[in-house]
């Protein structure tokens, strides 16, 4: 994220932003084991997983 954010570019295009998406913002604690539990930025109780600024 921080280098998205950084607005630098990549090596080959260094004047061009990236694009980001953001996969899932909560884990989800209800899906089986191992499909997909542990991709979110937050916690079910909206604590946050990662330390992620937005700005």
């Amino acid at each position: 994220m921080y280098h998205c954010l950084s607005m630098e570019g990549t090596p080959k295009r260094p004047d061009e932003p990236i694009e980001a998406f953001i996969f899932a913002m909560f884990n989800e604690n209800h899906k089986p084991k191992g499909e997909e539990q542990h991709f979110g930025l937050f916690y079910p109780n909206m604590e946050p997983v990662y330390y992620m600024p937005f700005t």
